[in-house]
């Protein structure tokens, strides 16, 4: 009994290791995937940044980041999803490659959307909560570098952990947040109304 007992126990151990050197692997992965999206994030910044621009709104900061955010989101969680092995996620795609490539292109889509959406969002409600603030280029970079490394992290650790219940519960936060977005980014008529009014001549 006393043999079996350490071989079982060294047996634990054994898994135990390895499960923490994969976890470690794993984490490694997502933060060398979230330091290169601040790279990239970075270089869109000092490209598409000129001067003293807002957090929100046309030409902003935050659009600048949330483009970022959709290409190096998109790009990382296809990235992600494409080295995940079949016995890790067997309901992605199938025995074709092409029906594998249109499941990896359309969850990476949604990732990238939805960081799209979210960073949008948070840039309205910063822009909202400092109103008046414009970042010069070097701050503004900052923030696009650090919007899409925090997104490229997040993305990449949600696309290697997707499972079936998780993506039922993506597919329903995606559908939220673009509603969301949707309304906080149309315009108040009743403010179109009073523009339309304060612009019509007053008759004499």
């Amino acid at each position: 009994m006393s043999g079996g007992t350490g071989a079982e126990r060294l047996t634990t151990e054994r898994s135990s290791r390895t499960w923490s050197s994969l976890a470690s692997r794993t984490e490694s992965r997502h933060l060398l995937l979230g330091g290169a999206g601040a790279v990239l994030g970075a270089l869109v910044g000092i490209l598409a940044l000129r001067g003293t621009a807002p957090l929100a709104g046309a030409g902003s900061i935050g659009q600048v980041a949330a483009l970022a955010v959709l290409g190096c989101g998109t790009a990382k969680a296809a990235l992600t999803l494409s080295t995940q092995t079949r016995r890790s996620m067997p309901w992605l795609g199938g025995r074709r490659w092409w029906r594998r490539a249109l499941d990896i292109l359309g969850l990476a889509l949604i990732h990238g959307v939805l960081g799209l959406f979210l960073t949008g969002a948070l840039f309205g409600v910063f822009q909202q909560a400092f109103q008046g603030v414009a970042l010069d280029r070097l701050a503004g970079t900052f923030w696009v570098a650090a919007a899409c490394g925090t997104a490229c992290y997040v993305i990449s650790a949600a696309a290697a952990s997707l499972t079936g219940r998780s993506l039922a519960t993506l597919l329903a936060v995606f559908l939220t947040v673009g509603v969301l977005a949707s309304a906080l980014n149309s315009q108040d008529p009743c403010a179109e109304e009073d523009a339309d009014a304060q612009e019509r001549p007053v008759p004499s």
